[in-house]
């Protein structure tokens, strides 16, 4: 824990010396050193099973996110191309074709100018 050290105190590595001198003597060293244990550790888990069922997901991933980015664009462009063609085919309720008329459209782009002006003149 951080705090102040005495004589016989345990002290790591990564310790700040903020002034005078400092004797230690080194109680592990090699394969007994806190590093060593964490790398230990990590390349046990790495070689355990659960790093197995990683491997698999990650395998699966690699075709699942493809898949489903292909079939998105693929359903993209197919609402774009039959939207094209005949909008009239598109899975969209009346009560929505209805509300997009080219007035309503032309109303909105007019509101967004006019919001637009009047926060200029604001803050100016």
């Amino acid at each position: 824990m951080p705090g102040p050290k005495t004589k016989d105190s345990l002290v790591i590595g990564g310790s700040v010396n903020d002034h005078g001198r400092l004797f230690m003597v080194k109680t592990h060293i090699g394969q007994d050193a806190r590093l060593a244990q964490i790398v230990r550790l990590v390349e046990d888990a790495q070689t355990s099973k659960a790093a197995a069922i990683q491997q698999l997901s990650d395998k699966v991933a690699s075709y699942f996110v493809p898949v489903v980015v292909a079939v998105s664009v693929m359903t993209f462009l197919a609402f774009m191309i039959v939207g094209f063609l005949n909008i009239d085919l598109l899975p969209v309720s009346d009560m929505e074709r209805v509300a997009y008329t080219q007035v309503v459209i032309e109303w909105r782009k007019v509101k967004f100018v006019l919001f637009y002006i009047k926060n200029y003149i604001l803050f100016v």
